[in-house]
């Protein structure tokens, strides 16, 4: 992209009807594809189930409980976490530990 910079310092009325547009601002600012943003992958659903009302609740764990058939908070009362940690590893084997926690 090549800019024109004017090179006289004092602009006159004269000289700014004699200067063309493109020499101001470029065209290219103006008509330039711009690359576009690819958007990140929202799960929505659990972003908006009941459990992400939990504090600090990770949009990834609220994936693993939904995922175990688990939509509303009331669901958790009195259960183990360890054993929903096990339900949770058997969909996904590689689920990591530091889920457990929450």
């Amino acid at each position: 992209m090549i800019i024109n910079i004017p090179k006289i310092i004092c602009i006159t009325p004269l000289l700014i009807e004699l200067m063309a547009i493109e020499d101001l601002i470029p065209m290219d600012a103006f008509f330039s594809k711009q690359p576009k943003r690819k958007n990140k992958k929202v799960d929505k659903e659990a972003m908006s189930s009941p459990i992400m009302r939990i504090p600090r609740m990770d949009i990834r764990v609220a994936r693993d409980l939904l995922d175990i058939k688990i939509k509303e908070t009331f669901q958790l009362h009195g259960r183990d976490p360890e054993s929903l940690f096990e339900e949770i590893k058997k969909i996904r084997p590689k689920s990591e530990d530091w889920r457990l926690p929450y």
